[in-house]
């Protein structure tokens, strides 16, 4: 709210709205996102390198920074929010809790994926049994 406060004004004598986030004076939702997520940054620095990385489209960013704050709706988080569910385990392999570790590093289907895309990188995935630790850019996470 602050951002579209801050940023938005009426000029003086007209009933024309203005935009004054850049120097273009029009709105973009591109440039409103793209400052949120600057804000969002600031108020959790240490995930900086994921949200905002170069090499990785910013869906990919703010899939990563949902997934690492518990807010991909799986079947575990989605009970812990009081969701009456016929099971927790996880439909692909239904062998394990759906938890977004699970769905997105331990579970076999997700190995797969992740063999194929290192394969096709020509590289070894690495072993990690978190996000985490896979997205810590520490080691040989994908980040680093």
């Amino acid at each position: 709210m602050d951002l579209i406060k801050n940023n938005v004004s009426l000029g003086v004598g007209n009933s024309k709205w203005q935009w004054v986030l850049d120097n273009s004076q029009g709105y973009s939702s591109r440039l409103v996102s793209t400052k949120i997520d600057d804000i969002i940054i600031e108020k959790s620095g240490h995930l900086q390198g994921t949200m905002k990385n170069n090499y990785l489209p910013q869906k990919i960013g703010i899939f990563v920074w949902r997934a690492l704050r518990g807010r991909i709706p799986v079947r575990e988080e989605l009970d812990k929010r009081g969701i009456d569910l016929d099971s927790l385990l996880c439909p692909m392999c239904n062998d394990f809790i759906e938890s977004v570790d699970h769905v997105l590093i331990s579970c076999k289907a997700a190995t797969d994926v992740w063999k194929a895309i290192y394969n096709w990188w020509g590289s070894s995935p690495p072993n990690f049994d978190s996000l985490q630790k896979l997205f810590s850019g520490s080691g040989r996470g994908i980040l680093s």
